[in-house]
């Protein structure tokens, strides 16, 4: 009893800083039940947004290819080289995919880079064109210098073409193409490209307005032949789509123009697979490639069927684990949790000061 007198008499002679002291511990109290609570909730949304946007996954070949079969092919050079000539992510395996039920559209997508006409469209300027004119203004200043250049030292003509190869990326429907699945791309003028299309593509905004170029409009691509140095055959395209970069990307002398976003141009399998069979015409003596895929994106009418729909796809006599993998696609959900990781992380920062 004398303890606890003594303690309430020394609270009424120090109320002040008793008053203080109360209300620090409670706001202290108050911020780590906020801090809790919020990060409970974050966590909640966290785990709904996964359910909710895991509705698609993706089949492509493993990264490194060792499983065979290969085969030793003859070039246009006299040599040969060891390829492969096994099974493909080609339209059969999309075909028997799309037959297990709950699964509604796929978009699948190739990459591959082409060079444009330099009479008809000019990239946006990076590495290859700093480097070009460089050389050109050596080049003035000593006319002999291309012959005395050091060996490891790239040609002139090699700046020339480089600076016109451009990433074409061949979708069978760009809309459902994950870069305008996340924001990252918006369409601003014409349409996407369908399953339907043939030699039709989209470019972006800054390439179209460089070069006065609108929906309508064609196109030149060409394959580079990468032995000489030179472009080879041709493909006529037109224009049905502009896109805008929701984003910005620092272009300077270090940035290559086939890496600068907004030279990209999105294509039907039309346009690549005429690429594609120049290149390998010009490359091969007696070998041609049937149209296959990089990866297919496949998306399913129910997020909760998401794991059983994979697991019957991987059970499926055509999906061979040697070479066919099934990931889940986290396209969508990672660029909508980052921000809430970000919270996440704010709130736990808060907490521990």
């Amino acid at each position: 009893m004398k303890t606890t007198r003594r303690a309430m008499l020394y609270l009424r002679r120090k109320k002040t800083r008793t008053a203080l002291l109360f209300l620090l511990l409670f706001a202290l109290s108050l911020s780590l039940a906020v801090g809790v609570t919020v990060w409970g909730s974050v966590g909640a949304a966290v785990h709904d947004v996964e359910r909710s946007l895991g509705t698609s996954f993706i089949v492509k070949m493993p990264d490194n290819m060792t499983a065979g079969p290969f085969e030793m092919l003859e070039l246009k050079d006299g040599t040969t080289e060891r390829t492969y000539v096994g099974p493909r992510v080609d339209q059969q395996l999309v075909d028997q995919i799309m037959q297990v039920g709950g699964i509604s559209s796929y978009q699948a997508e190739n990459f591959t880079y082409a060079c444009v006409d330099a009479d008809e469209i000019n990239l946006i300027a990076g590495a290859w064109m700093t480097g070009l004119e460089r050389q050109l203004e050596t080049l003035r200043e000593d006319p002999d210098w291309e012959e005395k250049k050091p060996g490891h030292m790239l040609s002139i003509d090699v700046y020339k073409i480089s600076r016109l190869m451009t990433a074409i990326y061949a979708s069978s429907n760009t809309e459902l193409f994950s870069y305008f699945r996340t924001g990252a791309f918006s369409l601003i003028d014409g349409r996407h490209v369908t399953p339907q299309d043939d030699h039709k593509v989209m470019i972006s905004d800054r390439l179209a307005e460089k070069n006065g170029l609108g929906v309508g409009d064609k196109l030149t691509l060409r394959t580079r032949d990468w032995k000489n140095e030179t472009v080879i055959g041709g493909s006529e395209v037109e224009i049905v789509g502009i896109f805008c970069v929701n984003g910005y990307q620092p272009i300077n002398e270090f940035v290559f123009e086939n890496d600068i976003t907004y030279n990209w141009i999105l294509s039907d399998f039309e346009t690549y697979l005429e690429l594609w069979n120049v290149s390998d015409q010009n490359y091969y003596l007696n070998y041609e490639k049937s149209l296959y895929y990089d990866s297919v994106t496949f998306f399913v009418e129910d997020a909760e069927r998401l794991d059983e729909i994979m697991t019957e796809v991987q059970d499926l006599d055509v999906m061979d684990p040697l070479y066919f993998t099934v990931v889940r696609d986290d396209t969508m959900y990672k660029s909508t949790v980052e921000p809430l990781n970000s919270i996440k992380t704010l709130v736990l920062i808060a907490v521990a000061m």
